[in-house]
């Protein structure tokens, strides 16, 4: 059943001209509310100011969840459908797909940091850079709606901790995955088990193969988001860099859906990696969100005794010093093996705290910047943001005292140029 199965039946190819009309008015949005949903408190006219900036990076989600009264996620969506024309190429009724994503939203936690408006502002982010004119006539219409769905529903039903959390205190989760991605694979049970409410199958016209097609794409990039898979995702872009780029010019190569895939895999990444990216005044709030949301892990992890995350602990962890705007990060050891190995001792077992500038430095800009020349010139103004951001979080932190061993000759740590 649902969208790996064959439940649904799905208009044949040979229809009478009736049927064509009919058809045409389902998956017809005209008769739709504007935004997709009724509900009396949501600002009309700031809602159609903000889904005409979507070709601006930095969306203000903060903004979008007060306008659309709580369901910014439901509005982007059906936005972006619409835009596409995604509803009239796959036949989906627009109410089923309004139903399906209400229950994705409402399957959001309010955690401080993994929530709708995180959501939101993935697959936003996602749709601005899938629009990059280096990808122009590149993806299928399934896989930009598969790569939009994949980012809808990439936290769905988070629980507000991470995965060494689940493992650490044997959830039934952890052992259900063995270990591994625990979190990414609940989030597409949870996404494809939704599907199996009829109601709220907005694939059902889609034939076997695209079914078969649609669920592979959204699982393949819904794991990628694990940030276990951090530098595999970034090899891969670079690879392709080396090989599918045309010369003097900004065109690629991807008949392959393997390196198609590799594409889209790295652009959800990027995309759930945003947040530092966006303006100063946007990522303060997100990092302000993620350090609350590890306070609130380390809370738990102190009363049940077991190791503290990186940003566990109130009283040692300060905002100024200690910023990790992603709560998957976990420095294990295949993370630290990629990392400069005078950082090593700072990063080690013990969890000690992940400054900000370092997260940029050696996670977010080397991913952003490797993305910015796959798509140049697109990405320019996201790596200025970065360095926009860098150059605050440096403004605060009062200077550090040499380490031990290190003389005036020490070299300093890399920055991005």
């Amino acid at each position: 059943g649902g969208a790996g199965g064959a439940s649904g039946k799905h208009l044949g190819k040979r229809q009478s001209h009736a049927t064509d009309k009919i058809a045409a008015s389902l998956f017809n949005s005209e008769s739709m509310p504007m935004f997709g949903i009724n509900n009396p408190k949501i600002k009309g006219e700031k809602m159609t100011k903000f889904f005409k900036r979507l070709d601006t990076w930095g969306f203000d989600v903060f903004k979008l969840e007060t306008i659309s009264a709580g369901n910014p996620l439901v509005t982007a969506a059906y936005q972006l459908f619409n835009e596409r024309g995604l509803f009239k190429e796959f036949r989906i009724q627009p109410t089923m797909f309004v139903k399906y994503m209400l229950a994705v939203q409402n399957r959001y936690h309010d955690n401080p940091y993994h929530n709708r408006m995180h959501a939101t502002e993935v697959i936003l982010s996602t749709n601005y850079l899938i629009k990059a004119r280096a990808f122009e006539n590149i993806f299928t219409n399934l896989e930009v709606m598969a790569t939009l769905v994949a980012a809808a529903v990439h936290d769905v039903d988070h629980p507000g901790k991470n995965n060494q959390f689940l493992i650490n205190t044997n959830h039934r989760l952890a052992l259900l995955y063995n270990d591994q991605s625990v979190l990414e694979n609940h989030h597409l049970y949870v996404a494809f088990q939704l599907f199996d409410i009829p109601e709220q199958n907005f694939l059902c016209n889609l034939d076997r193969d695209q079914r078969r097609a649609f669920r592979k794409m959204v699982i393949d990039m819904v794991l990628a988001t694990d940030m276990s898979m951090h530098f595999k995702n970034l090899g891969d872009i670079k690879t392709l860099l080396e090989t599918k780029k045309v010369a003097n010019d900004s065109i690629l190569v991807l008949d392959k859906y393997s390196d198609r895939a590799d594409v889209l895999k790295c652009l959800i990444h990027c995309a759930d990696l945003a947040n530092p990216s966006a303006p100063v005044e946007l990522a303060v709030q997100w990092s302000q969100r993620i350090m609350e949301e590890s306070f609130l892990q380390g809370d738990e992890e102190k009363k049940l005794a077991i190791p503290l995350n990186p940003l566990g602990d109130r009283k040692l962890s300060n905002f100024e010093n200690c910023q990790m705007p992603h709560s998957g990060i976990l420095l294990c050891e295949k993370t630290l093996a990629n990392l400069p190995t005078h950082m090593h001792t700072s990063l080690n077992s013990e969890w000690s705290d992940m400054p900000m500038i370092t997260f940029i430095d050696f996670i977010v800009y080397p991913l952003w910047e490797t993305w910015a020349e796959l798509v140049y010139p697109d990405a320019q103004l996201i790596l200025d943001n970065l360095n926009k951001t860098r150059a605050h979080w440096q403004s605060i932190l009062p200077p550090s005292p040499p380490d031990e061993g290190e003389g005036e000759g020490a070299e300093p740590m890399p920055q991005p140029e």
